[in-house]
């Protein structure tokens, strides 16, 4: 039966910050009636209870009792820069009236310098060695500037190392009891601490009680409760401080993510490894311990504080005695080898000190974290990922998406509608908070944010439009863990950025190393908030946008440029380019992002941008121009096509840059306004240089590099072909499929060649495994894309081998700008209303029992949102089962899940014919600029006519 004594009291705690130095009060609880543990009294036999008394010493007779006790002589100071030196004299330590007295008194005829003091200092070690359970003293202690009385443990044998290594616990400690605090109080404080770490200077942590009288005027008992992995400490059996072992923070893949809770820590040997770790066990207080008394007189902490120094006049004469009426020690009967069951707890013992309770923080250093791969997130910018929902927690508002600014967009707006009963907003993926329709495609989808942990962050967006009433009230951030059992984390918002201010928006960015040392579990995130403190946001309306979980890494890949100099008369105003009547001809604006630089074009590549034309402005056209160097080194140069900019809507907007000499580069990039007197709204100009496949020839094939015209002769090896040199393409994985493409022609007078390319593990031999394409017959004078699909692979295959091979020998063709490109966003599947889906066979069935809705949802959605302004398709691989009828596939794409469907519209249907898996593309029209989609579902017309369905790609078009 576990045992546990609950003791309430009045109680003034003081957070010891170091030993020896400066305390910070932190709070008062309420008062409250004192109990007392169940312990066995002195000289009655056990009963029962449940703490046992295992040894005593009541100092009733008159003379230390040396079977329980040793003697320490010696004069070193105690490691403390004390003056005493402690003897076996009985004018320093003697038994009388029931009580054991320590005397410090200064030598006859000393003045008060380096060893002119004596006292003494007992032992109880090798005699009474203990490991866990209730240690009591009472005693009145001394007073007077330098006076350190101390009950305290060392370990018996030492077994982790020296000092601080095995450990060190104070159970009570109090200097210059009586001399005048800075605020010309009397000192009364009393301290608990406990020394760690792996030295040679100690890491200790502890905290001080204050009593309503001085301990140097009565009797006091000064106690601990020591069991496996906690300590804690009660003056007059009132608790004032609890001290654990820290606690590490797993997340649900097994990691080390951070601590729990910080606590005491050992620096242990690991045997694997030879090499010494931070070890968050309840060592080193897992071992014997004997206990200690003894008075010092001076030091480094007595000395330091209150009226400083020694007042030797406190010592002269009769000196200052230290009385102990008794020392006691109980076993816990519960679990005697734990010391667990019997605890002596009061309301907030495991309560942190900085949050009003008693559970003091200690000085454990963080461990180490195994990080994963970067994984970041936008929830809302716009528009808001289908798997989390804008959230009033209990508050009886419902958030709504409301349009701020033309910049800002859609925004999400938050309001106080219950007055100060209290509420929370934010960001929320969790079951009972998603819609319920399962055709939503939305499902609880908690965070991986680890692999960001060294420089990631949640950043969000806050514009406050109407205050809290309240004028105290503090706006808040909070985060939360799988459910809130992954754990918590509030918090001030202003900590990670201004003082939100009425009308203006704020940036907050809150980092993942924060969130994680305050015990949030970072791959389990599922709710992200802000509000006013609870029960004062009354009056409050604020708005929140751009929420996400960002890498704070340089993302990989292109670049953005800087049009942020004009020339020429050219002129800038934010994103607005304009190039007035009367500027030079050559007015333009330049790239002053020299990131970008320097450029090559030896596969071509690609240029976009997002552009709109001003209100009350007409219509222009664009051009870019790529230099070697700014003017006047600027040759090699090449300009782009131009582009005309038409209209008020923004849009996506994609320039191909063709192939240019393998040895040119280019360090200048201009934007030029092709009228005069026009203006044109551009931004997130991005440049991409094409990473195409580059071949040579093996097994006696023939390649024409100038021409790029590819044969495969008659008297070629069987297996002769084509690799891939360029190695920035590998690895390659398909878990979701992919295409290659190329462009291919026919030379004059030349027939049809059939060509297929091949994916391998490595270079032969180490091939396996392996897979080719479908074969592609390239035809015609003229040139033309071609594209290949490629199927879905097993997740754990990677490709770093790369062929091409043709069919027909001594056919040439010419082929370019081979490009070989992963799907990322292969939709997923899963049924509602009854509707079927196989997943060992990718059989799809809408079965006759069904309901007439009934289809299937796709449930990636980072394909969201999608915008088919210029159009797009939809590619999917489809085989009839043995033995199945034709079947009629169609697809439908909506604004959102079920109910808030519209804008919506419909592709296909599309009927599969064949037993054999065959590629369908579906063509989208373009829709409306302005609609976005961010529901993707798939129907089949005909009941009970089964079609396997795999590889389902969407693809959204630019607007050139």
């Amino acid at each position: 039966m576990k045992r546990i004594t609950i003791v309430t009291g009045a109680v003034s705690v003081l957070l010891l910050s170091a030993c020896g130095g400066d305390v910070e009060t932190e709070t008062n609880l309420d008062a409250i009636d004192t109990s007392t543990p169940d312990v066995q009294q002195v000289g009655e036999d056990f009963t029962g209870s449940d703490w046992r008394l295992v040894w005593n010493d009541e100092f009733d007779g008159t003379t230390i009792n040396t079977s329980n006790w040793n003697y320490e002589v010696n004069c070193d100071g105690g490691g403390n820069q004390e003056f005493q030196c402690y003897t076996d004299s009985e004018e320093n330590a003697f038994v009388s009236d029931g009580t054991l007295k320590i005397v410090s008194k200064l030598t006859e005829g000393a003045s008060g310098e380096d060893d002119d003091f004596t006292s003494a200092r007992l032992t109880t070690q090798n005699k009474a060695d203990f490991k866990y359970g209730r240690i009591v003293m009472r005693a009145k202690l001394p007073m007077g500037q330098g006076s350190w009385p101390a009950f305290w443990m060392m370990p018996t044998d030492s077994v982790y190392g020296g000092w601080p290594k095995s450990g060190e616990i104070d159970i009570m400690e109090a200097v210059n009891l009586g001399a005048m605090r800075s605020d010309g109080t009397p000192e009364t404080n009393v301290y608990g601490t406990i020394h760690y770490g792996g030295g040679p200077a100690s890491d200790f942590s502890g905290a001080s009680y204050t009593p309503e009288t001085s301990p140097a005027s009565d009797f006091n008992t000064y106690a601990i409760e020591w069991q496996e992995g906690e300590i804690r400490w009660y003056f007059n059996d009132t608790l004032f401080a609890t001290q654990r072992q820290s606690e590490l923070n797993v997340s649900s893949t097994g990691e080390v993510v951070g601590l729990n809770h910080r606590g005491w820590y050992a620096e242990l040997y690991n045997i694997a490894t030879g090499e010494l770790e931070n070890n968050y066990s309840p060592a080193p207080f897992d071992q014997d311990f004997f206990l200690i008394l003894n008075s010092a007189v001076g030091g480094n902490w007595p000395a330091s504080v209150n009226e400083t120094g020694i007042d030797v006049s406190a010592f002269e004469g009769a000196g200052q005695t230290y009385e102990i009426d008794f020392v006691r020690v109980y076993q816990c009967t519960a679990d005697p080898d734990t010391g667990r069951g019997c605890e002596t707890i009061s309301p907030g013992y495991e309560t942190d000190v900085a949050d009003g309770g008693f559970l003091v923080e200690g000085q454990a250093p963080s461990p180490s974290l195994a990080a994963g791969e970067a994984n970041p997130i936008t929830i809302f910018d716009d528009v808001i990922d289908p798997n989390w929902v804008a959230w009033d927690c209990c508050g009886g508002s419902t958030p709504g998406l409301v349009e701020d600014d033309e910049d800002r967009g859609n925004v999400y707006e938050f309001e106080v509608q219950n007055g100060n009963n209290g509420t929370v907003f934010g960001f929320i993926t969790r079951a009972a908070f998603l819609p319920q329709d399962p055709t939503s495609g939305s499902s609880p989808t908690p965070h991986n944010a680890l692999g960001m942990i060294e420089s990631g962050y949640v950043t969000v967006d806050v514009k406050v439009m109407s205050a809290p009433l309240n004028p105290d009230s503090q706006w808040l951030f909070k985060i939360e863990a799988d459910e809130g059992s992954g754990g918590e984390w509030e918090v001030p918002l202003a900590n990670f950025g201004p003082e939100p201010i009425v009308g203006e928006w704020a940036t907050y960015q809150v980092p993942l190393q924060d969130i994680a040392d305050a015990g949030v579990d970072l791959t389990l995130l599922d709710v992200i908030m802000v509000f006013p403190a609870w029960q004062t946001g009354d009056g409050a309306v604020f708005r929140m946008d751009n929420v996400a979980i960002e890498s704070g890494e340089e993302a990989s890949g292109p670049m953005f440029a800087e049009f942020t100099e004009g020339f020429g008369g050219a002129s800038i105003d934010g994103t607005t380019y304009s190039f007035p009547v009367g500027s030079e001809v050559w007015g333009g604006f330049a790239n002053t992002n020299t990131n970008l630089y320097p450029l090559n074009f030896v596969n071509g590549g690609t240029l976009t941008f997002t552009a709109s034309i001003p209100d009350g402005a007409n219509d222009t056209s664009i051009r870019f121009v790529f230099e070697n160097a700014p003017f006047p080194d600027v040759d090699p140069n090449f300009a782009t096509a131009n582009i005309d900019i038409v209209g008020n809507q923004a849009r996506t907007y994609t320039v191909n840059i063709p192939p240019q000499d393998a040895e040119n580069t280019y360090s200048s990039f201009l934007l030029y306004i092709n009228e005069a007197g026009n203006s044109v709204n551009i931004q997130d100009v991005k440049v991409v240089a094409n990473n195409h496949a580059r071949m040579e020839g093996f097994g006696n094939v023939s390649f024409d590099a100038a021409t790029s015209t590819y044969t495969f002769p008659a008297n070629a090896e069987v297996w002769g072909g084509f690799a891939n040199t360029n190695t920035d393409l590998y690895p390659l994985t398909f878990e979701r499929g992919g295409k290659v493409t190329f462009t291919g022609s026919i030379p004059s007078g030349e027939s049809d060649v059939t060509v297929n390319f091949r994916f391998e593990k490595a270079a032969f031999p180490d091939v396996d495994p392996a897979f080719s394409t479908d074969n592609v017959v390239v035809s015609g004078l003229t040139e033309q894309t071609y594209t290949v699909y490629i199927p879905p692979q097993d997740a754990e295959n990677t490709y770093s081998s790369f062929l091409l091979y043709l069919v027909d020998r001594d056919s040439p063709v010419i082929i370019k700008n081979i490009v070989v490109s992963q799907n990322e966003n292969v939709a997923t599947w899963e049924g509602f209303g009854n509707a079927t889906i196989d997943a060992d066979t990718g059989e799809f069935n809408f079965p006759s029992n069904a309901e007439v809705w009934a289809g299937f949802a796709n449930t990636n959605s980072s394909a969201y949102p999608l915008n088919f302004a210029a159009g797009g398709r939809v590619e999917f691989s489809a085989a009839l089962p043995g033995g199945g009828s034709d079947t009629n596939v169609r697809f439908l794409f909506e604004k959102n899940p079920f109910p808030d469907v519209d804008p919506n519209f419909g592709v296909g249907p599309v009927t599969v014919t064949s037993t054999t898996m065959t590629r369908y593309v579906v063509e989208i029209p373009p829709q409306p600029a302005e609609n976005t989609f961010s529901s993707f579902l798939l129907y089949l017309n005909e009941n009970d006519s089964p079609v396997i369905i795999k590889d389902v790609v969407v693809t959204a078009d630019r607007p050139q």
